[in-house]
């Protein structure tokens, strides 16, 4: 199965469209969806991490890639582009309404989530270029927050620590 243009990249060029349009609506609009089960860290380390390793490791390989492992690349996208939406919805764990209100919090979501996008986008068009620099900057998204974040996720503490193994 190939990741052409009218596949992985389409639907995040669709998801991308359609969360501009979501930021253009009125504040007064409240949309009501599910409410998150699972804590803040869950989807850090149940879906963005699994999903971001898949990304890091296909496009750091310097061997060409086959038709699946672009697909690969472009359905852990997919993953980083919902989860990113996901981390911005309190959990289950009381410590996440306060990393949410943080006022950092929102836009590094939302720069892993652009990331994101530019990786599904490279998947899509299988070029490797553009891949190397979507993954460079979905790796910079990743350090920046787990430099300010990291702790507050495992203990709900304040402050820059080293991010600790999941």
């Amino acid at each position: 199965m190939k990741a052409g243009k009218h596949g992985v990249g389409a639907i995040l060029l669709v998801a991308a469209t359609l969360s501009s349009t979501a930021a253009a609506d009125p504040p007064d609009k409240e949309v009501k969806g599910l409410p998150s089960r699972v804590p803040v860290h869950g989807v850090m380390a149940g879906t963005i991490d699994r999903a971001a390793f898949g990304v890091f490791r296909l496009g750091a390989s310097d061997r060409t890639l086959t038709d699946p492992e672009w697909l690969e690349i472009g359905m852990s996208a997919i993953d980083l582009v919902g989860a990113a939406t996901l981390i911005t919805v309190p959990g289950n764990r009381q410590q996440d309404s306060t990393l949410l209100a943080d006022p950092a919090w929102l836009p590094a979501a939302r720069e892993m989530q652009d990331a994101a996008v530019a990786v599904g986008l490279a998947s899509s068009n299988q070029d490797r270029q553009a891949l190397t620099q979507a993954s460079a900057r979905l790796a910079q998204a990743c350090q920046s927050c787990h430099l300010k974040f990291s702790n507050r996720l495992v203990s709900g503490q304040t402050g820059a620590q080293p991010s600790k193994p999941h």
